[in-house]
């Protein structure tokens, strides 16, 4: 293209020169001839053993240019085999066969592929069994949406049809297609489903390394704040000792209403300063600052730039209009000139006060000047690259969905959901199965935004969810009801709130490995549970349960207690090996569905057998630097290996690999332990000199004639001190002994019967009898007299008894 970018829409065309704002997108050129198959009017690309592109056009002119989907098609050599027989053709991969039976034709049939891993052949044209993607938005739901597709299907095929997306200039700018083709990518790798979005983001595009900041606890209301009342609220967390990373700052930081110019809403879009509000907007942020909290401003863009914003004159002469007429100027995402001057005249003095991101709340519709391109996309694509511009601070857009390869544009907001059961319930799912389209980073209004019905009940079991998702945004609407305060809350929900929160901060080290691995990769850091077992279609059937990191599985509570008992009765499946409860220390046989007792303060977060995960030790605070202090959670009952990763967190330095790694390693026979831990040399700046080590080997008793040793009912705690950062220390525990499996779950009756409303002397014997281990028939005869919804509790926690 030149440069240049043109494109007709009702008989006109317009001509925008791209290279006034060139965007910066690195591509993989086009496939390789070797690579590149033409059987009549079809081309096929062999671009991956398991990626086929598929186009049919009758001119033959094909399309080699990226497109908003797809950068990356040349992935080098991809062996295959050709065979031509009567003029059907046959392409075989060591993954799928596809044979075009009619060159010629586009119809149901003209071609098939066979999966080899399934067996399973598709005929062009048939309905395809591929798993959910995610949505655009989950604004104004009550419950579930709708979901697109992704890049894998049980039958082994998913097709990717990318004829709809515009391509890219050498600017990085989209432009349409010269007509609409059919343009198909055929993703074929059976139940490997980390093969197929691995493949997705190779063609696609990674997902970036987000800012260590992020990981951390966000705050956000929908109220008009002035400057010290927003601060009064951080201090708030701060007087709690619960760690804040994020503030944002709604609409309200801007003018909105003018009397006699334009109500409340009109206003939406904004870019100078509400002084009412904000008196010292720069000091103000240099207070957020100064407290260690980031902090981000909302966005609407559509209504244009007004006559009565401060910087409207620069503005209209960046544009090349005339200000002294005093009209609003449209907003218009297709016109380089014109987002140039949104970025640098609107924005970037902002940026210059010390706004660490921006938040886009695009809800006006998906059409613009351009035919095909949606204002989302535009800005998701042009925010990311113009806040990387500088290699010193790491991009991000937050943002809702803008389709496929919305990957490369983390994180996604998921708009203004309902407050009720039914938002919450559907939320892990939605999280989920997102990763099935490679999109990890969804960010949620926890606690829901609006409408529905308020209890601290459902807040406290929105937030766990929030605290084992990528992002843990609380937010709500502008109602003094809509509490999100944790002081604000009666006890137990306020302290629950609060450990929720601080156990938030302290997993960040194990998030951001998680982080890493979905960018180095292409692993996401939540995946649907039948990543795990493929095969198995009871994890297919359990939606809301999923992997959170390569050690944890979670299943959040998403209902209420039962009145009677304060507590949650769920069946859940888990998938084959032991698997431990972090919060009632309850261990279970994998490979079958239990039944599981929560109380408000427990949720579904399961530790695998040989589970390492490390926690920031330290003090909580603010700043979500490399921690001084480490503590290592480790569930015996497997060998493992698990590499913490460290960087600068804010930098793009990771692209160069600049970064630090710490190996652990568990391996056990029948008496014994050993435990290594094995960081890189040298250290690197951001990593401090010297760091507290603590690491707690649960379900376990030893000794070791080395280390400082502490016995604890749960299990063995070995403290090391301060040790240097790169210092190799291997940890041997020997007459290891594995703690009885029924304690927990005694403890946890006690607690249950405690509560009950019963004769003391009823709970005394119905607790000697789970303590003794009486017969099971014994045990459900003593709980035939107790209420229905307390015999289900009982019966449940008989059956996570093992027997001595």
């Amino acid at each position: 293209m030149k440069g240049k970018s043109s494109w007709s829409r009702k008989g006109c065309v317009d001509m925008h020169d791209t290279s006034m704002f060139p965007v910066k997108v690195k591509t993989k050129g086009k496939v390789a001839a070797g690579q590149i198959i033409i059987h009549g009017d079809y081309r096929f690309s062999i671009l991956l053993d398991g990626v086929i592109r598929i186009e049919f056009d009758r001119s033959r002119r094909f399309v080699d240019e990226p497109t908003q989907a797809i950068l990356h098609r040349n992935q080098g050599n991809i062996p295959y085999e050709k065979r031509l027989t009567k003029d059907v053709l046959a392409i075989e991969t060591g993954r799928f066969v596809l044979t075009c039976h009619d060159g010629a034709s586009n119809t149901r049939g003209a071609f098939s592929i066979m999966c080899k891993q399934t067996g399973h052949v598709h005929e062009h044209g048939d309905d395809i069994n591929m798993l959910p993607g995610t949505g655009r938005t989950l604004d104004d739901v009550s419950g579930p949406i709708p979901l697109g597709t992704g890049v894998v299907s049980r039958d082994g095929i998913a097709i990717l049809d990318d004829g709809d997306s515009l391509l890219l200039d050498q600017n990085g700018w989209p432009y349409p297609r010269p007509r609409r083709t059919t343009d198909l990518y055929a993703f074929v790798y059976g139940h490997d489903y980390l093969g197929a979005l691995s493949a997705y983001y190779q063609l696609s595009g990674p997902v970036p390394l987000i800012p260590r900041f992020m990981l951390g606890n966000w705050w956000s209301r929908y109220h008009p704040y002035t400057d010290r009342e927003l601060l009064d609220v951080v201090d708030g967390f701060a007087d709690e000792n619960i760690p804040l990373s994020v503030a944002i700052v709604d609409m309200d930081w801007h003018i909105t209403a003018i009397p006699g110019v334009q109500d409340y809403h009109q206003g939406w879009t904004g870019y100078t300063v509400n002084k009412t509000l904000f008196p010292k907007f720069r000091s103000f942020i240099g207070a957020l600052h100064k407290r260690g909290v980031k902090t981000a401003l909302n966005l609407h863009p559509a209504g244009g730039v007004k006559p009565y914003e401060q910087r409207y004159k620069a503005f209209a002469e960046a544009v090349d209009v005339d200000h002294e007429r005093k009209e609003t100027i449209p907003f218009d995402s297709t016109d380089p000139v014109h987002m140039k001057a949104y970025f640098q005249v609107l924005l970037e003095p902002f940026e210059r006060m010390g706004i660490d991101f921006w938040w886009i709340d695009w809800q006006q519709g998906k059409t613009s000047k351009m035919t095909g391109l949606d204002p989302l996309w535009m800005l998701n694509h042009l925010h990311f690259h113009h806040h990387g511009r500088l290699p010193r601070k790491r991009p991000v857009t937050f943002s809702r969905w803008s389709g496929k390869g919305a990957q490369r544009y983390p994180i996604g907001f998921s708009g203004d959901a309902h407050i009720d059961w039914k938002s919450l319930h559907f939320q892990p799912f939605f999280t989920a199965s997102a990763a099935n389209i490679g999109f990890s980073f969804w960010s949620h209004d926890i606690g829901g935004h609006m409408a529905g019905a308020e209890e601290p009940e459902l807040y406290v079991r929105w937030l766990q969810f929030g605290c084992f998702s990528p992002i843990l945004r609380i937010h709500s609407t502008a109602n003094r009801m809509s509490v999100r305060e944790p002081w604000r809350h009666e006890e137990p929900y306020r302290s629950i709130l609060g450990d929720f929160m601080r156990l938030r901060f302290k997993l960040i080290p194990y998030m951001y490995t998680a982080a890493y691995l979905n960018h180095a990769r292409h692993v996401p850091m939540i995946l649907p549970l039948y990543y795990m077992e493929p095969e198995n279609d009871k994890a297919y059937r359990q939606p809301n349960t999923y992997l959170f990191g390569s050690e944890l599985l979670v299943h959040p509570v998403t209902k209420p207690m039962q009145a009677s008992t304060r507590r949650v009765l769920e069946r859940i499946y888990l998938p084959k090996g032991s698997w431990t409860n972090i919060f009632s220390g309850i261990t279970y046989e994998g490979g079958k569905t239990h039944a599981m007792v929560f109380a408000l303060d427990e949720t579904g977060v399961f530790a695998k057998a040989g589970a390492i995960v490390p926690l920031d030790g330290g003090p909580y605070q603010n700043q979500t630097d490399n921690p001084r202090q480490l503590t290592i959670l480790v569930y015996p009952g497997a060998d493992n290996t698990y590499v913490l990763y460290e960087d600068d967190g804010k930098s793009q330095r990771y692209l160069g690999r600049d970064a630090f790694m710490t190996t652990y390693t568990l391996s056990e026979t029948e008496d014994t332990l050993r435990f290594v831990m094995a960081p890189d040399t040298p250290r690197r700046p951001y990593i401090p000199a010297r760091r507290q080590v603590e690491i707690v080997f649960h379900g376990i008793q030893a000794d070791s004639d080395i280390h400082d040793i502490r016995h604890a009912d749960t299990g063995t705690i070995v403290s090391l001190g301060t040790v240097k950062s790169t210092e190799t220390i291997v940890i041997d525990l020997y007459e290891k002994q594995v703690l009885d499996v029924n304690l927990p779950v005694l403890a946890n009756i006690e607690q249950c019967l405690i509560g009950m409303a019963l004769d003391p002397s009823v709970k005394t014997r119905i607790y000697e009898a789970f303590e003794q281990q009486h017969s099971q028939t014994a045990i459900k005869k003593l709980l035939e007299d107790i209420g229905e919804d307390h015999r289900a509790i009982l019966l449940a926690y008989l059956g996570m008894m093992k027997k001595r």
